[in-house]
């Protein structure tokens, strides 16, 4: 059997959106001839882990777990350090001053440094660190997948991103060995709705512009899981031939959806009459905005409504948002659940009446589509998306499962809640999904499409 080595910076036990994709090809790929091995780190720290996501893994795979080492494990290796000390050394500015200083005065100092040690380390990480705090691994991951090539006989290499600085592994080890070489693109490097708000991101962007172009250059093949995104790669690089662009998209596992069917409980929505609108993932700041003044709008004017509806966030809810929901007038309608396991969030998803998806805010690009799309197509629920036009609402336009409002559209949105409560009291909230349409986004059948871009390239093959 070929041997595909995936350089994997973030893979569980890790619980981000970016695991699940090299998870499930790692899941799937022994079916279409190929045996996956996988170079990540080991999470020590600064991660959010679901020990559940493990349960994914082939028998038998092997998997090379080096030491983290990214910026913010620098900073608390560094603190231990220098706090370490003498016993007894104490670097409390009120323990050493004494009674100098008064308690607010060493207040407002305390804040002040901490102030300034936040600044520096934003001037630090964006200035010193690129192209992402991932940076100090590139050696460690350089090293080990050179002795991995060599010890366990790899056909092709593929890397994964974010972060960017997995696919500097793969160019430094493409330079040394001219193994095949896939990259995979999960979002694009330059050409994201915030780049330009990172700080510096303007004077980064030649440095990293020119890492992507020689990343882009140099590989085999480039996947990126948009048309749209593809389609802006090409653009940017245009000498590059076309036949090395192809698009695999995020899906759902089948499989994932059988366990929770099989689990019991109510799978086809609530039981009562009250309508349960979730939404599933990181609610990221400015892709809301529209979202929520449109609840203001439509409880302002529909005030008995609210008995009737209940909002469920799974995932990690913005801050700014959090404030924005408790001063609000429709605050009793939110539940904000935050972080669950992978098969806990699929099961709110499976008992959910309706799926909210948001991409609203100015930035947002067309191309864009997350990842929670596929999974909520996956529960065959009605997805009630303030989205633009795009990729994602032509491919919710034929799953027939798309609700679709743009982000502009207040009334339309009015109208559309409307209209699921009155559905839901009736009982006649129903979907037909294009089932076949669906299906193509299946995690095994992408794998498929992932085994036979290998073959395509794998010398042994050809």
């Amino acid at each position: 059997m070929n041997k595909i080595l995936i350089v994997a910076y973030y893979f569980p036990p890790i619980q981000s959106g970016g695991v699940y994709r090299p998870l499930k090809f790692v899941k799937y790929l022994r079916r279409y001839g190929w045996e996956p091995i996988v170079l990540t780190i080991d999470p020590v720290c600064g991660h959010q882990l679901d020990k559940g996501l493990l349960q994914d893994f082939p028998e038998g795979l092997f998997i090379k777990r080096t030491p983290q080492l990214d910026f913010y494990r620098l900073i608390r290796l560094f603190k231990r350090t220098i706090g370490a000390g003498k016993k007894g050394e104490t670097t409390s500015i009120e323990a050493r001053e004494g009674e100098q200083w008064s308690s607010g005065r060493t207040s407002e100092l305390t804040t002040y440094l901490s102030k300034i040690k936040s600044e520096l380390s934003v001037f630090t990480k964006n200035v010193f660190f690129i192209p992402d705090s991932e940076i100090p691994w590139l050696p460690i991951g350089v090293t080990w997948t050179l002795k991995l090539i060599k010890e366990k006989k790899i056909d092709v290499l593929m890397t994964t991103s974010p972060p960017q600085s997995a696919h500097l592994v793969g160019l430094l080890v493409k330079l040394f060995t001219g193994i095949p070489w896939i990259v995979d693109f999960r979002d694009l490097w330059i050409d994201t709705f915030d780049f330009y708000e990172k700080p510096f991101g303007r004077w980064r962007k030649p440095v990293e512009k020119w890492f992507e172009k020689a990343v882009v250059e140099r590989a085999d093949r480039i996947i990126n899981i948009s048309h749209g995104e593809s389609y802006c790669l090409q653009k940017n690089y245009g000498k590059v031939s076309p036949k090395i662009f192809r698009v695999i998209h995020n899906g759902f596992d089948t499989a994932d959806f059988s366990m929770n069917a099989e689990s019991g409980g109510p799978f086809n929505g609530q039981a009562d009459d009250k309508l349960t609108i979730t939404y599933v993932g990181t609610l990221y700041p400015t892709t809301a905005d529209e979202f929520f003044a449109a609840l203001d709008s439509f409880f302002s004017k529909n005030s008995a409504q609210k008995i009737h509806v209940t909002f469920r966030f799974i995932g990690h809810f913005d801050t700014g948002y959090e404030k924005v929901v408790k001063k609000s007038s429709y605050r009793d309608v939110i539940q904000i659940v935050g972080i669950k396991p992978h098969d806990e969030a699929i099961r709110e998803m499976c008992i959910a009446d309706v799926l909210l998806l948001l991409q609203g805010g100015e930035k947002m690009k067309h191309s864009e589509i997350p990842g929670k799309l596929f999974e909520y197509m996956g529960a065959s629920k009605p997805i009630l998306a303030m989205v633009k036009d795009g990729d994602v609402s032509a491919i919710l336009g034929k799953s027939n499962l798309g609700l679709v409002v743009n982000p502009k559209d207040r009334d339309g949105f009015e109208k559309l809640l409307h209209d699921l409560i009155e559905l839901k009291k009736t009982g006649h909230l129903e979907t037909k999904p294009n089932e076949d349409y669906i299906k193509t986004f299946s995690r095994e059948g992408l794998t498929e499409k992932l085994a036979q871009l290998l073959d395509e390239i794998d010398p042994n093959k050809t």
